[in-house]
């Protein structure tokens, strides 16, 4: 039995590559998804650590870069469906060499998901 591929099924496929080819090339979803991870807390849903490398781009002291991580924060979150009320940084610090880091991050950011307010929960 012979499959024959018809031209529309081959442009349709030749539109999906083409789509995801374009947001493989995005630096800014390249580098937050290089750079910078989230993770819970084991043992406490409540707590999330966002963890991140500073580089030459990125320098740990430079306010451009600091907005740039937030953005990834954002994002992160955003794409995990997390705090959706908003969140809180509660430390920045950075991470000791001596701890097991396999990603080689230099920044953690330890936050908390912030509760519905009162007028949204009233209705």
């Amino acid at each position: 039995m012979r499959r024959v591929v018809t031209p529309g099924l081959m442009l349709a496929l030749m539109l999906a590559l083409a789509g995801c080819e374009s947001t493989l090339h995005d630096p800014t979803e390249y580098h937050r998804h290089s750079m910078s991870g989230l993770r819970e807390e084991p043992g406490n849903a409540e707590t999330l650590w966002f963890e991140v490398r500073t580089d030459s781009l990125y320098p740990e002291d430079s306010e451009e870069a600091e907005a740039a991580r937030m953005k990834w924060l954002q994002a992160w979150l955003d794409r995990r469906g997390l705090c959706p009320h908003g969140n809180e940084i509660v430390a920045r610090e950075a991470i000791d060499r001596s701890e097991m880091n396999p990603y080689g991050f230099n920044l953690r950011y330890r936050l908390k998901c912030l509760p519905p307010s009162a007028a949204e929960a009233g209705g």
